[in-house]
């Protein structure tokens, strides 16, 4: 509810401020965030995961892969368990239909007003900020209670963003803090840090959603991540996290205490 967002969002400011990263799921119930993914029909209208529109949050929806055909895929798995030959074809994730809404969160905040380092007109915070697979037939594959199952959904993609956000703080050598305004910066600069998606959709049954079309979009954001181009455009662009105190208000941009500029990136 509003409460619960209310104390998220002051606990993250100060986060942000002290170069903690705070990455939140987009929801798995599609342009209809306040109803539940198992339910047939949405009720409630669009909406929003509250949580993931704070402007201190990076906020994470879903894709999913639009091809199974060999040209993308070995015919086995190599000696890490992966089978993908490169990089597949994406779209907005939506699997909702019989079996509930399941689909990628997305959409404006009714809470929280478009931050400055968001780009276009609306006054609202758009979400989600960049996207990544959560279809659940590639499901990514995870040992739990002693036994391997399949995790899918923005919350599996939101825990993938947070190990890129792990690996950023690794090879910088620095906390990052709020991520998004950096993110943004990225795409404008170097486009190739991510897979644009211009697929699919995240409507669900009783509620009209968005489409992924060029550019920014309310069902994929930013789109997928490539994480070799990002680290890549991180370094070179060596942000800078500005100095700002602790109770400055109304700032989302990254801020800390003032510290060396960061190493190049290795990736592992």
């Amino acid at each position: 509810g509003t409460a619960e967002t209310a104390v998220d969002n002051a606990l993250w400011q100060p986060a942000a401020v002290q170069g903690i990263s705070v990455v939140v799921a987009a929801g798995d119930s599609g342009a209809a965030g306040c109803d539940d993914p198992t339910e047939a029909t949405a009720t409630r209208g669009r909406a929003v995961n509250g949580l993931c529109s704070s402007p201190y949050s990076l906020c994470v929806g879903g894709t999913e892969f639009t091809s199974q055909s060999a040209g993308y895929w070995a015919a086995d798995n190599g000696a890490s368990g992966g089978s993908a030959l490169g990089y597949v074809p994406e779209a907005a994730w939506n699997e909702s239909g019989a079996t509930g809404l399941w689909a990628g969160g997305g959409g404006a905040s009714a809470t929280y007003a478009r931050p400055a380092w968001q780009p276009g007109s609306g006054a609202w915070r758009q979400v989600p900020d960049v996207a990544l697979a959560s279809a659940g037939r590639n499901g990514y594959l995870i040992w739990l209670h002693g036994a391997q199952v399949a995790s899918s959904g923005t919350s599996a993609a939101a825990q993938v963003m947070g190990g890129v956000a792990a690996l950023l703080v690794e090879g910088g050598g620095e906390r990052q803090g709020n991520l998004a305004p950096s993110l943004y910066d990225v795409a404008a600069a170097s486009p190739a840090a991510f897979h644009d998606i211009i697929g699919g959709n995240n409507s669900v049954p009783g509620v009209a959603g968005f489409a992924a079309v060029a550019g920014y979009d309310q069902a994929t954001g930013l789109g997928s991540i490539d994480a070799a181009e990002l680290f890549a455009a991180w370094s070179n662009r060596r942000f800078a996290l500005r100095p700002c105190p602790l109770g400055r208000p109304g700032s989302s941009r990254n801020c800390a205490p003032a510290r060396p500029a960061p190493r190049a990136l290795r990736v592992p």
